[in-house]
This record gives structure tokens, C-alpha cells and sequence, in this order.
């Protein structure tokens, strides 16, 4: 069967397409090993163009230019891992990069992703450029080809190193999470990546029962808010929200992290994608009202830990007066919708909405206007630890 298979491999080089059967009879008929040998060099690297071969036969056969050629094909041992499940993997590995705790010796390496970064090792570093453009570009065609790449020519080698420069550079936290990777385990959890909409609504139905995460909670909430503002495209937005609310949890003790988190899962899974747009304008209107009806600046000191205090019957108000403009919002975006909020703030008049009222609501709808920095424009490294 594999001597089959291998036999109906088609080989593109120089322009032309072979089988690998043809090539072979070609060879045993005498024709120049030389020529045709460039073509199984060429299949070698259609599958994995991170192979070196010795310097004479890199500089012979010019196989800079021959990677280049590569078709990327994947090994068979992956064909239980479809697109989907690779573009998955992929966008876990990258909030993974940007929200773990490596607890490195030094040297070690920045890496960047929007105003998102973390300090990581230069094999943790290659992973994560190899992956950028993919994430830059949105463009998952060759996911399945990447995700091989990155096990077979960046998890593998670097759990096999026994090098003094890989003992001083790396940890066991490292050499941990590099294993997570080979045997899937870190793409079992069911914490590192979530639909943005199933994750706002599942937070939405809980918050309440966790009195001592509100404010945290209330400052993601806001987070998500601000970065469906952003030009930046849909991906990006997702992948932002992910990683703050891995930072989220990250902040949490276990004693609230662990149910907390173990109810945002149980709801979750029963949930379907639904309207973002109509649970991001419920919650927006929310927290708008919310900040209008802010009692103080300074949040109270109460069992659960400093809490914000409103004037719920005037929260109450402003939220009835403000909820019509998310029918009346068009076209369904998060601009238009805060857009169309800052001018119905602006007419808004007494009961319903005093000066300071107006003041707060204003204040809250340019905070979420305001543009998201970047925090590096590129990876950069070395830095010390």
C-alpha cells in the first residue's frame, strides 16, 4: 500500500511533473542519477523544506530555490487534523505564546501581537514568527502545512535538544509546554480559545454569582467593548479578546478562577453562535447606563472586595432611554452603534439624564472610542529576565 502510494507521487520540478514510478524506471534504465535524483530532493522538500542537507548539495542544487518551489504538503501521520482543526490549534498556540508564564533564565525574546506581548524563548519565538503572517493575513489556506512545520521542525528538535545553550535558555516550564504541544493536550483545554459571542454571553449569565469578580469582569467587558472599535480586521479582534481574558483568569485565586472558569465552560458548550452584534449592543447600553448612574468614582470597600456603587432606579432610566438606539443602529457595526450612543447622549435631557450623568457617559463613550495602541511593532530580542 505505501509502495503504491508512493509510486502515484507526483513530483513538479524545473516546469515539469513526474511521477515518482517514472523517475525510478528512468534511473534504473541508466539515465543520469544526477538529473533525476533533483526531483526526489524535490519531493523531500515538498513535504518538509526545513530539511538540510550537506553544504555541497545546498550550494549544488541551489535548493534555496527548490523550498521556495515547495508544494508544502502534509504527512500522512496528520491526516486526522482537517483545516478547521489546524486553523484551531493554530490560534491556541498563538494566545498560548502571548499569555504563558515561561519563567525563563536569560537571554530571552519579546513577542508582539497587536498591544499583546510576552517574553519567551527563541524556539518559542521562531514558532510565533513562522505563524504571524498566517494571523496578519488571515489567510488559514496552508493551516494544515504550518501546524505540521511547527511540530516537526520546531517542537520536536527543540524537546530532543540536550544542548548546555538549550539547558540555560529554556525551563521545565518550557519543555512542559513544548510537550503539551506534541501530545495535543494543550489543544484539549477548553480555556484557551473561545467564540468571542458564547464567551460575552456566557459571562453575561454568571457574573453574578461571582460578586468577587466584578470589577475584574466589568474591566474585561470594557476591553471587549474597545477592541470591536478598532480597524483592526475580525481575526485580530478575536485573538485580543482571548488573550485578555486568559489574563483575566490569570489574575483571579483559584478558589474563584476554577468554578468561574468551570461555569463559563458548562454554559458554553450549550450554546450556539448567535448575533454578536446584538449581545455586544446589550452589553454596551448596559455598562453606558451603568457608568451614568455611577454613585462615586472611588469603588466601596464591601465583603466581596472594592466594588463600584450605582443609583440603580436612575441606571434603570438611561438604560430605557438609550436600549432604542440599538434597533435604530445602521449598519450593524460597533462604530455606528457608538457613534449613534454619543449623539443620544448629547440630547438626552433631565429626569432622565442630569450633567454629570452626561458628563460620565460621555467620558466612558470617548474611553471606548480611543484608539488601542501598539505595544512593539515586531518581536524583538534579546532582552534579560
Amino acid at each position: 500500500d505505501e509502495r503504491k502510494r508512493l509510486n502515484v507521487q507526483c513530483i513538479y520540478f524545473n516546469g515539469h511533473n513526474r511521477y515518482f514510478c517514472e523517475i525510478l524506471s528512468k534511473i534504473e534504465q541508466g539515465e543520469c542519477i544526477a538529473l533525476y535524483g533533483r526531483y526526489f530532493t524535490q519531493m523531500v522538500l515538498d513535504y518538509a523544506p526545513y530539511v538540510k542537507f550537506n553544504e555541497d548539495i545546498e550550494l549544488k542544487l541551489h535548493l534555496h530555490n527548490m523550498r521556495v518551489d515547495s508544494r508544502k504538503k502534509v504527512y500522512r501521520d496528520y491526516d486526522s487534523i482537517d483545516q478547521d482543526e489546524a486553523k484551531r490549534r493554530i490560534l491556541i498556540l498563538i494566545v498560548s505564546i502571548l499569555t504563558h508564564n515561561f519563567q525563563l533564565h536569560k537571554p530571552a525574546h519579546v513577542v508582539s501581537l497587536w498591544d499583546c506581548s510576552n517574553v519567551t524563548t527563541n524556539v518559542i519565538k521562531d514558532m510565533f514568527e513562522l505563524l504571524r503572517p498566517m494571523i496578519e493575513s488571515g489567510d488559514f489556506s496552508k493551516a494544515r502545512y504550518y501546524y505540521v512545520t511547527i511540530i516537526e521542525s520546531i517542537v520536536k528538535p527543540a524537546i530532543t535538544d540536550k544542548s548546555w545553550l538549550q539547558k540555560v535558555v529554556g525551563s521545565k516550564e518550557v519543555q512542559c509546554w513544548l510537550n503539551s504541544i506534541l501530545n495535543a493536550t494543550l489543544f484539549n483545554e477548553e480555556t484557551l480559545w473561545f467564540n468571542p459571542d458564547i464567551l460575552l454571553r456566557a459571562l453575561l449569565a454568571i457574573k453574578s454569582k461571582y460578586p468577587g469578580a466584578q470589577r475584574i469582569i466589568e474591566g474585561f467587558f470594557d476591553d471587549l467593548i474597545q477592541t470591536y472599535v478598532q480597524p483592526q480586521d475580525m481575526l485580530l479582534k478575536e485573538l485580543r479578546v482571548n488573550i485578555r481574558f486568559v489574563k483575566l483568569l490569570n489574575t483571579l485565586e483559584e478558589s474563584v478562577r476554577n468554578p468561574l472558569l468551570g461555569s463559563i465552560v458548562a454554559i458554553s458548550t450549550k450554546m450556539m453562535a448567535n448575533d454578536f452584534y446584538e449581545a455586544y449592543a446589550g452589553l454596551l447600553v448596559e455598562r453606558l447606563s451603568l457608568n451614568g448612574a455611577l454613585l462615586s468614582d472611588k469603588p466601596i470597600t464591601t465583603f466581596f472586595g472594592k466594588q463600584s456603587s450605582y443609583d440603580m432606579n436612575k441606571q434603570m432610566k438611561l438604560k430605557e432611554t438609550l436600549i432604542g438606539v440599538i434597533s435604530r443602529s445602521s449598519p450593524r457595526s460597533a462604530e455606528a452603534l457608538l457613534s449613534d450612543l454619543r449623539v443620544k447622549v448629547q440630547t438626552m435631557s433631565r429626569p432622565s439624564c442630569d450633567d454629570q450623568a452626561r458628563s460620565r457617559m460621555n467620558q466612558y463613550l470617548a474611553k471606548m472610542m480611543s484608539h488601542i495602541l501598539l505595544d512593539h511593532p515586531h518581536s524583538s530580542g534579546p532582552v534579560l529576565v
